[in-house]
């Protein structure tokens, strides 16, 4: 990659979470690259210190005179000349965006999730997926339902923010190329009236990690993930009480004392691992167990399993079809089809030869080589940047490339 000035904007969550992951993992990609890379953070408040009160907060959310000028200023002293924006909910807040372009930057946006289009960025309801608020382009029954952090007044301020710079036109007229990590984005990015050139196709990577055959892996399986509703894990306790091969769980969140009370027999609890402790754990298991019932963007748990050779059985969706290939590097099930459950898939796995898994297991290997790793990365990041610098309007789209090898 040719030497450019980029600047890297992020708003960290409370809780470290796969969009910090990446971020920080293209950062070093970058500069290992040889760009010149410019990081600025943003950081919420404690939960203990409430974030949503007080007309402070509320002018900061709809448009951070502070972040504004941070950005902008950041940006003349380092001659920026592209401005890569992954998360600004809530405290950099879009008003990085308006920042960059005032500056004379060109602007890049990532969609991780779905807050654009959705309160609680899941598009995910009381068990069940909800599409109502993009559907209706109206917040009003996220309002109603407390879909952010179960709090009427603090959907009602977010969805205030959101509502103010669609008629702003942050969306449109601040960003000069969006870039997704699905398909499914793309739907509803046109459906806000994004143009469609502005759209640009990267699926999310990781670093390299050592691949490990199945001669030298244990027989438990692991499910490693935020113990919330939305990522499947009752239905996972409740599959798994008819299998009988063990499985280990690791995660923290609202279902973990759930969890703590199922970990009876053949399932364990291991708490929230740290980093070195989840790749100890990936490199060791059976296969990974993947139940999200949420429209996900692009797991990284799938990616970091795959790199390391590891089999993985995941609930099928847009973001799972696109990371494993049913039957050839992997598993995708259907609890609404007999025969093709979760536990199905386990039997199958358990059922296969030593010289079954490690085929399985090479080519989710040679998946993720050809496209989840660094290279690829970095050939789809510098033709984003590149054609930013090389126009001076929307540059054109990219066309969704197949996945297929």
């Amino acid at each position: 990659m040719n030497q450019q000035n980029i600047l890297i904007i992020h708003n960290y969550y409370r809780l470290r979470g796969g969009e910090d992951a990446v971020v920080q993992h293209e950062v070093a990609a970058l500069r290992q690259a040889g760009a010149m890379v410019k990081e600025l953070y943003f950081h919420n408040p404690s939960k203990e210190r409430d974030p949503f009160k007080g007309w402070k907060l509320l002018s900061g959310l709809l448009f951070n005179c502070k972040a504004y000028l941070k950005v902008f200023r950041t940006i003349r002293q380092h001659n920026i000349r592209v401005v890569h924006v992954h998360n600004s909910f809530y405290q950099a807040s879009p008003s990085v965006l308006w920042a960059a372009r005032h500056a004379g930057a060109r602007v890049v946006a990532t969609i991780h999730n779905y807050r654009l289009f959705c309160l609680n960025a899941l598009f995910f309801r009381d068990g069940v997926t909800c599409t109502v608020c993009d559907d209706q382009q109206s917040f009003k029954a996220g309002i109603r339902h407390r879909c952010f952090q179960q709090s009427r007044m603090k959907s009602a301020l977010l969805a205030a923010s959101l509502r103010l710079h669609r008629l702003l036109g942050s969306w449109q007229k601040a960003v000069d190329q969006f870039v997704i990590i699905n398909p499914l984005m793309r739907e509803y990015l046109l459906h806000q009236g994004i143009d469609a050139a502005k759209i640009y196709f990267k699926p999310n990577f990781i670093s390299d990690t050592a691949y490990k055959g199945y001669e030298l892996r244990g027989r438990h399986y692991l499910a490693a993930c935020r113990l919330e509703p939305e990522k499947g894990i009752a239905g996972l306790l409740k599959a798994w009480k008819d299998i009988t091969a063990p499985l280990h769980i690791a995660g923290a969140g609202s279902l973990q004392d759930l969890v703590k009370r199922s970990a009876v027999g053949s399932i364990s609890y291991l708490g929230l691992l740290s980093p070195g402790d989840m790749k100890f754990q990936l490199s060791n298991c059976r296969a990974l167990v993947f139940t999200s019932h949420w429209k996900e963007g692009m797991p990284l748990s799938i990616l970091e399993a795959i790199a390391s050779g590891l089999i993985c059985i995941a609930q099928e969706s847009v973001a799972t079809r696109q990371l494993i290939q049913d039957g050839i590097t992997g598993f995708l099930y259907r609890d609404d089809q007999p025969g093709n459950t979760l536990a199905d898939k386990v039997e199958l796995l358990e059922q296969m030869s030593l010289e079954e898994r490690n085929t399985l297991s090479m080519a989710a290997r040679r998946y993720y080589e050809t496209h989840f790793s660094v290279l690829p990365h970095l050939q789809h990041i510098s033709e984003v940047y590149q054609m930013n610098l090389n126009t001076q309007a929307g540059a054109p789209s990219k066309r969704l490339p197949s996945l297929t090898p």
